[in-house]
């Protein structure tokens, strides 16, 4: 169940993400400091 606090950390992203050019992400999930 979506709670408020959930509800607004989207609308905020979803604001950040709207007023952007870029957006760049990653998932670094297994690699090691080492492999970076």
């Amino acid at each position: 169940m979506p709670t408020k606090k959930k509800i607004e950390q989207v609308e905020e992203l979803a604001e950040l993400f709207n007023n952007s050019d870029t957006i760049i992400m990653a998932d670094y999930k297994g690699s090691s400091v080492a492999d970076l």
